[in-house]
């Protein structure tokens, strides 16, 4: 017992702040305005799914409708309505989930076919004391499908006294046919501004004194969830009994201070790598997870994104200050595409974050890949840089053929003053000629005859001489066309060999593209046309054969040495193996 009060008293504030009856619903307007219409006007359908995230008032709403269909007032004459009183008996016992005739089904743990059959069953029977006997399914996505099949019939043609209401948040998993059979109501997230204000009604009525900054940073971490910003709530408000500032809400619920993840936003972006990871390191010593200032970053990504599409979001919405003024300041200085990059990588990072055996290490990589890869330059940028190098290549190029142009006009009116002028005068000639236009005539002349003596070196260079079906294995060889010049060797017969001109008898096991490919090959090292022939002469054994047979001859020759003799029969059991010299792993001294 403390202060006269036993624990058992307590209540957390989720469930003493539960709605009770619809104009308590917050968020859910349009969902409200149409459960209201129906109940009114007597439209009540047989059967309703809600779906949303959790803690937006799926299993609320539910038992708020269980009490306007069965409202009976204090004399019992009382018909359904909107707007229940808590002069009911029925409404009471609902409110604290004891009546008879509203069964709460989770069927997270009732999943089976047979527990769907005790619903059908009892679904015959008239409701003991109530109106309407209502059944509340709640995560009706977890149902297998054999329980989900048994419930169909009765829930397309239901006795007239029941009604069933199911809540998932997870509605892909629902089969059409139950979706089908049920008017379907989405519930969307709370607004931080509607948050905040139902936040800070709480906060007053517990009598405890919280900024407006504070309720901001709970509605925030609450995710549009009314439950989970009321248990943040209820964790704050139990551990300070006074003024509560933003900075006791971020130590009590080891939140991050986000001046913290824009610093370290602004060091990644600079690529700063020393700072950013000891920033990470400061703030993961705060208690902070890699997983949560990942998510944070994330959130600053797409904030500065939307930020930089529409500037006039700084004006429309309820902004903090911090996002404001750094969001303002960041996103003069990206662009959209540098942006986008970053979101890429850390959402690709989030997902290594959460198979790493250790996440502190594996975000310290994320953020030098993000560091590095923040500078490069965007796809707009290579393209802006290719053409101005493209277009420079084009002005160097036709300047050059404009020089050559006017070289060659100069020169053909330098010969015909030759032809014009005697002999006698040849000195005065001389003196004629401008010497700042005969030099830049020399110049271009001796470069045109330098660019024509390199382009001959480079030609011949780049032209090989082929004499030999030799020296076409050994430029295959050169050419790293190691699968060509095997098949040349072991599948391939020669029959002819002439420059321009090659017929071969081809093995079954050779390529059929074997004679173009050699073809093309030849064309492109020597610039001359080459017919390869298919020929179905016998031809010259095989250039592998024809290495073995060598060998075999090398062999018999060293065999009938006189000295190879006179050894083998010194020692008898000896055997004769042959080395071949490779002139490449000689030594030079």
């Amino acid at each position: 017992m403390v202060d006269g009060k036993t624990f058992s008293d307590y209540r957390i504030l989720a469930r003493k702040y539960r709605p009770k009856n619809f104009s308590e619903i917050i968020g859910q307007d349009t969902t409200v305005q149409v459960l209201r219409n129906s109940i009114s006007l007597g439209k009540y359908p047989q059967g309703i799914i809600f779906t949303g995230i959790r803690g937006v008032g799926k299993t609320t709403l539910a038992r708020i409708i269980a009490k306007c269909l069965n409202y009976v007032g204090s004399d019992g004459s009382g018909i359904p309505t909107a707007d229940p009183k808590d002069d009911c008996p029925n409404c009471k016992s609902i409110d604290i989930g004891s009546h008879v005739d509203v069964i709460e089904i989770d069927a997270a743990s009732h999943t089976g076919v047979e527990d769907i059959r005790k619903i059908i069953d009892s679904a015959r029977y008239r409701p003991a004391s109530a109106r309407y006997k209502i059944y509340i399914i709640d995560e009706v996505h977890m149902l297998s499908k054999s329980a989900f099949n048994a419930l169909l019939k009765t829930l397309e043609e239901p006795p007239e006294h029941v009604k069933f209401i199911f809540a998932t948040t997870e509605v892909n998993k629902v089969p059409l046919t139950i979706l089908s059979r049920c008017q379907r109501f989405d519930l969307k997230r709370v607004g931080i501004k509607e948050l905040i204000k139902f936040l800070a009604d709480v906060a007053a009525e517990e009598g405890a004194k919280i900024g407006t900054d504070a309720l901001s940073l709970i509605a925030s971490a609450s995710d549009g969830s009314v439950r989970d910003g009321l248990s943040l709530l209820d964790t704050v408000l139990s551990a300070k009994d006074d003024s509560i500032k933003i900075e006791d809400v971020r130590e009590i619920l080891g939140l991050v201070n986000k001046e913290k993840i824009y610093e370290l936003f602004d060091f990644i972006l600079k690529a700063d790598i020393e700072k950013s990871l000891i920033c990470l390191r400061n703030i993961y010593e705060q208690g902070a997870d890699a997983e949560s200032v990942l998510k944070d970053l994330l959130e600053i990504t797409h904030w500065l994104t939307r930020l930089k599409a529409v500037p006039q979001l700084l004006e429309g919405e309820d902004i903090s200050e911090i996002d404001v003024k750094k969001g303002k300041e960041i996103a003069e200085k990206l662009s959209i595409p540098i942006l986008t990059r970053i979101w890429q990588m850390l959402l690709k990072g989030l997902q290594e974050i959460k198979i790493s055996y250790d996440p502190v290490n594996s975000f310290e990589m994320i953020i030098m890949r993000i560091a590095y890869a923040s500078n490069l330059p965007s796809l707009d940028q290579l393209l802006e840089s290719s053409s101005i190098e493209t277009k420079n290549d084009d002005i160097h190029q036709a300047s050059l053929l404009q020089s050559k142009s006017s070289a060659h006009h100069n020169l053909k009116k330098r010969d015909g003053d030759k032809k014009t002028t005697s002999s006698k005068n040849s000195s005065m000639t001389a003196l004629a000629v401008s010497p700042k236009h005969d030099e830049g005539f020399v110049q271009m002349e001796e470069k045109k005859r330098d660019t024509d003596q390199h382009s001959h070196i480079e030609g011949n260079a780049s032209m090989i001489e082929i004499k030999t079906f030799a020296d076409v294995l050994h430029q295959l060889e050169v050419q790293k066309e190691v699968i060509l010049q095997n098949h040349l060797k072991r599948n391939v017969h020669l029959v002819k060999f002439a420059i321009g001109n090659i017929e071969l008898r081809l093995k079954k096991s050779a390529p059929k593209n074997l004679a173009g490919k050699l073809s093309d090959l030849l064309k492109t090292w020597t610039r001359k046309r080459w017919v390869i022939s298919l020929s179905q002469e016998e031809g010259l054994p095989t250039v592998l054969d024809q290495e073995v047979k060598e060998k075999e001859d090398a062999r018999q020759e060293i065999l009938t040495d006189t000295l190879v003799a006179k050894i083998i029969k010194i020692f008898p059991d000896s055997e004769v193996e042959i080395f071949e010299n490779n002139d490449n792993d000689r030594e030079v001294d």
